[in-house]
């Protein structure tokens, strides 16, 4: 009896774990020199500027759309276009968010040194960016806090890094 019941044991174990664990791949995203502008003039503090991302689900792979079990940021970097110090930011906070969810924080670099040219940000503890590949677009929103006012507009690029895994 007890080797029947150990034996159901197992055989639901295995189940579940094959059944749950799936095949699922994993695939990069990268969004590279996308433009970030925040428009002049800029405040002492913290100034905002958004991109709209259209995900474009053929440069992640087949059979991904709707398939999407986890997907995280993996990278995040602001620089200028000329390569120039980003003198005067002082730190930046990298938000997502969709139409049909809530915004979240996931990455940050404060304080920014003094002449960095390529901002690479820290990801949050928790960098998921699952809800953002429910549907078929989400919003980058970048937080960057002047050291002074600038005024002026201050174009930035950025580069975005995605850890997508499927069903």
């Amino acid at each position: 009896m007890k080797h029947n019941i150990l034996m159901s044991f197992l055989a639901a174990t295995v189940l579940l774990a094959v059944g749950c664990g799936g095949n699922g791949t994993s695939h990069t995203y990268s969004l590279t020199a996308i433009p970030i502008t925040l428009s002049g003039p800029l405040m002492e503090g913290p100034n905002t500027a958004q991109y709209e991302v259209s995900i474009d689900w053929n440069a992640i792979g087949p059979n991904v759309q709707g398939n999407v079990k986890e997907a995280m940021l993996t990278a995040a970097t602001l620089y200028k276009e000329d390569g120039t110090a980003l003198d005067g930011v002082t730190g930046v906070v990298v938000q997502l968010t969709a139409d049909d969810a809530d915004m979240e924080e996931v990455a940050v670099l404060n304080p920014i040194p003094s002449g960095t040219a390529k901002a690479e940000l820290q990801m949050a503890n928790k960098a998921d960016a699952d809800d953002y590949f429910d549907s078929d677009k989400f919003y980058i929103v970048v937080d960057v806090t002047m050291a002074e006012e600038l005024w002026e507009d201050l174009p930035l690029l950025g580069d975005f890094t995605f850890e997508i895994k499927t069903k």
